[in-house]
This record gives structure tokens, sequence and C-alpha cells, in this order.
């Protein structure tokens, strides 16, 4: 996902220390290779922020309005799904009709596809894809175009395998950790065990702490209760919704609901009243006339389709950094909300506090 195209999909990331001086001629060490020279195994390299075919890395072809801007690129040769279903059909009827069967096992399909790509694989030319990382070195904050689980723990490995610096995922416990440590709570190594599972509903059901669901269904109460707000920021709830139990409990284990206004629909309320959490819906903060709107993933911390004020900015650098400056004060704004729902959580009148969040789930007005 482009950082200069107008939504961008992202994972952010804090970086443990300051980056090497020399760490673009670091990434050129590790560039992509030549595209003639992949074979049957996936090719990865750094390209430049200005595609995935320039694997050139230096200050021109990858500062962008003062922040780092590259690609992390995979190739590999692949024969077209349709072109390999025909193949492995024709082939298959080929030795039906050969050997006198109505049917072949599965064993020989296998040998049969596994013939076919190597008869085929090098006619085709690689598949090249990718994803972009851009870094603002004077936050040490960095934004990877991707949440993918797979591809983001593949890209935590590389970066600090070329780099030497840790990057470290903002999520849950990130957060809770740097609340801690900004509080100066002296048992800051054991937040974990200091969080309460909060209970929207009244009733108990096996679910471990979610700490994620639970911050999201909080905003979502918050969103609701606009006097409990005590940031500079509006927040609402805009687009389908979807709650889960996080390792199951009786019945469905999860409820997906879109159209109309979901947060009102009876299912919803439900759901809510059966032990139910937010994981996964579309959030929009405002303040002034800036605006930003996202959807949010709080099992994986993933933003989808985040989009940004608007610029006023039209050259490529200045506006690069405009959409970078956004980016930074909306990592800014998640952590101001999450902060102030550890506060709720970890405050000394909770149990009341609780109470008031089972009365908004109990009294929702629902249809």
């Amino acid at each position: 996902m482009s950082f200069e195209k107008q939504n961008i999909t992202m994972t952010m990331f804090r970086l443990a220390e300051k980056l090497p001086e020399d760490v673009l001629e670091l990434f050129n060490e590790k560039t992509a290779g030549k595209l003639d020279n992949v074979g049957n195994e996936e090719q990865v390299g750094w390209t430049s922020g200005r595609g995935l075919l320039e694997t050139e890395i230096n200050e021109e072809t990858c500062i962008v309005g003062g922040h780092i801007l590259l690609n992390l690129r995979f190739a590999e040769k692949k024969i077209p799904a349709s072109f390999m279903k025909e193949l492995c059909k024709k082939e298959e009827l080929n030795k039906m009709e050969h050997w006198g069967v109505d049917r072949i096992s599965n064993k020989d399909k296998k040998e049969i596809r596994e013939g076919i790509k190597e008869k085929y694989l090098n006619r085709f030319p690689p598949c090249v894809s990718g994803f972009e990382i851009a870094i603002d070195r004077a936050s040490s904050m960095l934004y990877l175009g991707t949440c993918s689980n797979a591809k983001v723990n593949y890209f935590i490995q590389l970066f600090e395998s070329v780099t030497g610096v840790e990057p470290i995922k903002v999520n849950n416990e990130e957060l809770a950790f740097q609340y801690y440590q900004d509080a100066n709570k002296s048992n800051a190594l054991d937040f974990a065990f200091s969080f309460p599972n909060v209970n929207f509903a009244g009733v108990t059901n096996d679910d471990p702490k979610s700490m994620g669901r639970d911050f999201l269904t909080w905003l979502w109460w918050l969103s609701e209760n606009r006097e409990e707000n005590k940031t500079d920021f509006e927040l609402c709830l805009d687009g389908s919704m979807k709650l889960a139990f996080m390792f199951g409990g009786q019945g469905a284990t999860e409820t997906t609901v879109n159209m109309g206004l979901p947060q009102k629909s009876s299912e919803v309320k439900s759901a809510l009243m059966g032990g139910k959490k937010l994981c996964k819906t579309k959030l929009i903060f405002a303040k002034d006339l800036k605006q930003w709107g996202f959807t949010f993933n709080a099992d994986t911390f993933g933003f989808y389709s985040l989009s940004l004020p608007d610029g006023e900015e039209m050259e490529r650098h200045s506006k690069f950094e405009e959409r970078i400056n956004n980016i930074n004060e909306f990592n800014k704004i998640i952590k101001l909300f999450y902060f102030e729902f550890c506060k709720f959580v970890l405050s000394d009148d909770y149990a009341d506090k609780e109470k008031m969040l089972q009365t908004w789930t109990a009294e929702r007005e629902s249809y």
C-alpha cells in the first residue's frame, strides 16, 4: 500500500533506537536481484521508494520530504492459476484415457501438477509484489504498508538483520507499557497482569484478557457518551461491525453486522449482552477541519484504508512530508485515546465505572 495514495493500510512501529547514519548503504547491500535471475524460489530484496523495479537505493531515490521511503519486493515465477487449471485438467484426462480409469488419485494429481510446473514455469516472467516502508527519523516512527501478520513478522526479522535496529510494533502491550512508564508505575514490567478483563455485559465467559477488544468496545461506549471524552477530538463509529469472543463461547463465536446503522441493531445489542466485544469497525477522529477515517482491527492493531486530512501541498516532497506529519498526528491520537482507556480501567473507582459500562450495554436503544 503506497503512502502517497489517498488511502493507506498500515502497521505502526516505534524504532528502539536511532538508525545508523549509513542506513541507506545497508539497504543498498541487500537490494532485490535482477528479475532475470528469479528461479523456482521466491526472491526477496529492497528497492527504492520510486517503485519495485528500481534497485538503486540512495538519497535521490529514497529520501522524500526528508523521510525514508523504501519498498520490500517479492518476486517469483508463477503459472497463471486459470492456465494451470486447464493444463492439469488436460493432463489428467490424458492419463485416465491412457490408464483406462474414470478417476485418478490425489497422489497422481500432485505428480501431474509438479510435472507441469517443471515443464512450463520458466516460460513465464516473474510476478512482482511488495509493500512500502516509510520512516520518520526525527520521531523514530516507522510505518509499514501492510497489516498481514505473516508479512509483518517477516519484515521485523529482515529489517533488524539489515539495520541492527529493532522495530517495536505499536499494539496493546506496547501502548500499555508506555502508559506505565509515563505514569511512573512501579510495576511497569507486570502491566499485563494489572489490566482487568473489562466486563461490558455483567455476564462471565471463558474469554481470556483481550485488551484490544476492550479498548475498541470502550471507544464505542465513549463515542455514545461524549461527556466522558476528555480529549479535544470528536470520535464516532461509521460502518460495519464485527463482534466476537476471543476463543469462542456458547453459540456463535462471531457476529458481523452490515448496512444501515449496525450499532443500533438488535443483533449487535444481543451480541453485547452475550459477552461479545467489538473487534473490528470503522472509526473517525475529527478536530476542527481535520479528520482521520479508518477501519481498525483490534486483534492485530492494524489500520485499514486510513484517509488523512486534506492537504494543501502540491509538490511531491512537500506533499509527502505533509502526509507523514498527518500520520504522525494520527499515531499521537491513538496513543492519546489508549492512555485515556488505561486511566479508565486502572482508576481506583473502576468497579463503579464498569457498572456504568454494563448499564450502557443493557439500556442501549436497538431495533
